[in-house]
């Protein structure tokens, strides 16, 4: 499980303060969340996540249980794209998911509890953290 948290930080002329994280909510279990992007115009929180072909962040940990009992370590490739830089390319695929988070006049977070996915039954592509997907 992913925590998300927050720092409310505020700069002065000589001094920058840093507050204590606060909790705002926490992803679905081995969601292997990254490459965020918040608009705060629109109060959505964008994310990438690798995630097995069914495209859901919920089911992840129970497919990941059954692909580590499958009794094999081999793969069986269907294209030639099989390693990505350091790391071979599995049965997951990262997809591009976007959540509600809103700042109340408070000044408390709320994180929604559905996890949109926005480019369903597309394929992109994260080569690096910081650089934008390419959509096919």
């Amino acid at each position: 499980m992913q925590i998300l948290e927050t720092l409310e930080v505020t700069v002065n002329k000589s001094s920058l303060n840093v507050s204590a994280p606060k909790i705002i909510g926490t992803l679905p279990k081995s969601a292997s969340a990254e490459n965020f992007l918040y608009s705060r115009e629109a109060g959505i929180l964008v994310f990438s996540a690798a995630v097995y072909d069914d495209h859901d962040i919920h089911t992840v940990n129970s497919q990941d249980e059954v692909h580590a009992a499958r009794g094999t370590s081999a793969y069986v490739f269907d294209e030639t794209f099989v390693r990505h830089w350091d790391r071979w390319c599995g049965p997951k695929k990262n997809r591009l998911f976007s959540v509600d988070l809103t700042k109340s006049d408070d000044g408390t977070w709320h994180l929604g509890d559905t996890f949109y996915r926005p480019l369903l039954h597309t394929t992109h592509v994260g080569a690096t953290k910081g650089v934008h997907f390419c959509v096919y």
